[in-house]
């Protein structure tokens, strides 16, 4: 598994890919416990599963999760508030 960020600035981001089920998941622990005031969400893409994360009624970035089979294989997270709205096929309103 792997796991990219494109955060455009606005939140810290792994400047480098992160690798291995542990460590992606430490870091999205880590990412999430210090915005303890968003809410991860999930929702349907055009392009895959992925979470919304919520704060304030406002979606303010993306997690995107290539599947393949059972697992999960890469993890793409877009989180600046101005880009979600652009989100390639934007999000879906409806839950998995």
């Amino acid at each position: 598994m792997t796991l990219r960020s494109d955060v455009g600035g606005v939140v810290r981001a792994a400047l480098n890919p992160i690798t291995g089920a542990s460590k992606v998941a430490r870091f999205l622990l880590g990412v999430l416990a210090k915005q303890p005031d968003v809410r991860p969400v999930p929702r349907l893409t055009e392009d895959g599963l992925g979470i919304a994360l919520v704060r304030d009624g406002a979606v303010t970035g993306v997690v995107n999760l290539l599947v393949d089979g059972d697992r999960i294989t890469r993890v793409w997270i877009q989180w600046n508030p101005a880009k979600p709205t652009r989100w390639p096929g934007g999000l879906r309103t409806s839950h998995p």
